[in-house]
């Protein structure tokens, strides 16, 4: 039978206008600096350039070793294109498909191109794979025309691999220590929402999951049925919240709620998938009486986020956000695609969206956190992946094309109907 979600169950989970909220301003007003009822204006105006953006990068395509990269600048009102050739900016005014948005495009001469760059970024990552270095992140820095290598120490196969990838000129970033004072203070109206949510065992996208087995906290990414059998159902988290290094196969989660260590128990995570790409699955098929396809924001302005959809990420400098168990709701610049890491076993997961974490964006307990793109509406989002992990001010997160993709997943979301 047709596993689809009861519309009578939508409205009453989905969020009211709250206007005692603890924070009044929205995370995505502290991201870009702005006031809460100018957030429309520039969300549509992030729209907008984004657009514009997808149509520039098809024009350039073909003119990858003319051209550097493309970002947009929400505050400004503006997109960057980047240029070695100055013919370029002539055959872009020209184009007609671009004349809609020619007064948002700025230009700026650089030095690589994006045929260089993307070529340079793959040889780096095959030399990982030939090296097995330790401990480093890397991605293409589109704003800043370069490579960025970031890691923790320069000894041991580090030391051959940085030499090998000298010839590429990345720039080499030491990572600081993580901060550890990141995590929101328990407040009384946290404890009275999640005292009603544990009475109707309903639990949102960015609740805590806690692994019974190993002592591990993460954050619940979203919920998806297989495309195989829709009535099999799981949560998608990170693959690295399974524990490799003890015995116990399958293990078992419980619910954690924000601010608070004790919960109810929701599944066994069967399958784990951390290399190359990060997410793992807990099987809920008899706890489907749980799923939400919304998430928390309980210190804001909705409590409830209404998931509408996946969106695949293509414009750098757009924002994205996140909620999870250890930093709650918290908004940050997209800053590449396509970056790596590797692990402290050396171990290489791929296809990241990178973000910049600078302003904490994600914490201890935030892996598997959903990550999402606001609407032109603060109660509507899209999904668009889900916390890895953070490295100093970068944020790897697993993109939800590709978790789909892989495990042979549908999204549950908001306009799922339900029997």
């Amino acid at each position: 039978m047709r596993n689809i979600y009861c519309l009578l169950s939508l409205l009453f989970i989905f969020p009211l206008k709250i206007h005692s909220a603890i924070d009044p301003e929205e995370p995505l007003a502290k991201l870009w600096r702005v006031r809460n009822s100018d957030l429309l204006q520039y969300l549509a105006i992030e729209t907008n350039l984004t657009i514009a953006d997808r149509t520039l990068q098809l024009l350039i395509e073909d003119y990858s070793s003319r051209v550097g990269g493309t970002y947009v600048d929400v505050l400004n009102n503006k997109i960057y294109v980047q240029y070695l050739d100055r013919q370029m900016i002539g055959i872009i005014k020209n184009s007609s498909e671009i004349q809609p948005y020619i007064n948002l495009i700025n230009f700026e001469p650089v030095r690589r191109s994006l045929a260089t760059l993307k070529s340079s970024f793959n040889e780096i990552k095959n030399l990982a794979y030939q090296i097995r270095p330790q401990d480093i992140r890397s991605f293409i820095d589109i704003r800043n025309n370069q490579i960025e290598v970031r890691y923790r120490t320069k000894l041991g196969n580090n030391v051959d691999f940085f030499a090998s990838i000298g010839k590429f000129n990345p720039r080499f970033v030491k990572a600081n220590s993580p901060s550890t004072n990141c995590a929101p203070a328990p407040n009384k109206r946290q404890s009275q929402v999640l005292e009603r949510r544990n009475i109707i065992s309903q639990i949102l996208c960015g609740d805590g999951i806690f692994n019974v087995d190993s002592n591990k906290g993460c954050s619940l990414g979203f919920y998806a049925s297989y495309k195989s059998d829709e009535n099999l159902n799981v949560i998608v988290t990170a693959g690295h919240c399974f524990d490799r290094t003890i015995e116990n196969d399958p293990q078992l989660f419980y619910y954690r709620p924000w601010n608070e260590n004790t919960g109810k128990r929701i599944g066994l995570m069967t399958k784990n998938f951390s290399i190359p790409y990060d997410y793992g699955l807990i099987n809920i098929t008899d706890n489907k009486g749980i799923i939400i396809p919304a998430i928390r924001n309980t210190d804001h302005q909705y409590n409830e986020l209404i998931i509408e959809g996946g969106r695949i990420l293509s414009s750098i400098g757009v924002h994205i956000c996140k909620s999870g168990w250890g930093s709650h709701v918290i908004c940050a610049y997209v800053i590449g695609f396509g970056g790596f890491h590797v692990d402290i076993e050396s171990n290489i997961l791929e296809d990241f969206i990178v973000a910049d974490n600078s302003g904490l964006f994600a914490c201890k307990g935030d892996s598997g956190a959903p990550t999402f793109s606001y609407l032109e509406d603060l109660q509507k989002v899209t999904l668009n992946g889900i916390i890895s992990g953070g490295f100093d001010t970068l944020v790897n997160i697993v993109p939800l094309d590709i978790i789909l993709k892989e495990a042979g997943l549908d999204l549950i979301k908001a306009n799922s109907l339900i029997v």
